[in-house]
């Protein structure tokens, strides 16, 4: 988890380095395969955030698999893109629907990733 701690000091504090938190966030999740590592490497691949190259699709995957282990941000994120239709993807009010559904069930305000700048969006 450490990876994963030091990604988010390098994305919200005055060291920040978004390549850095980008790279400590793809280590959480191939080299540990962990779920927040999954939920900030994915949406900074989604965006291209960091200097990182952009891989949408590979975002959005991790994204799923995030919230398939319970980070309910990862639900949140997926349904934005989805009522947006952002990033190429076809707007879906129906999957997005379904995706914010999901959001609440995992109780996203109770979960251990929440902070007051969890819903990170690249600027």
């Amino acid at each position: 988890f450490a990876y994963v701690n030091r990604g988010v000091l390098l994305l919200r504090t005055e060291f920040k380095n978004d390549f850095e938190a980008a790279e400590c966030f793809k280590k959480a999740t191939e080299e540990f395969d962990l779920p927040a590592g999954m939920y900030f490497y994915g949406n900074m691949l989604v965006y291209g955030a960091g200097g990182i190259k952009k891989e949408v699709e590979k975002g959005v995957e991790l994204l799923i698999k995030a919230a398939a282990e319970g980070i309910g941000e990862a639900y949140f994120k997926l349904g934005s893109i989805y009522e947006e239709g952002a990033e190429g993807f076809v707007k879906d009010v129906i999957i997005a629907r379904y995706f914010y559904e999901s959001c609440e069930q995992a109780d996203i305000f109770n979960h251990s990733l929440h902070s007051d700048n969890i819903f990170w969006t690249p600027e």
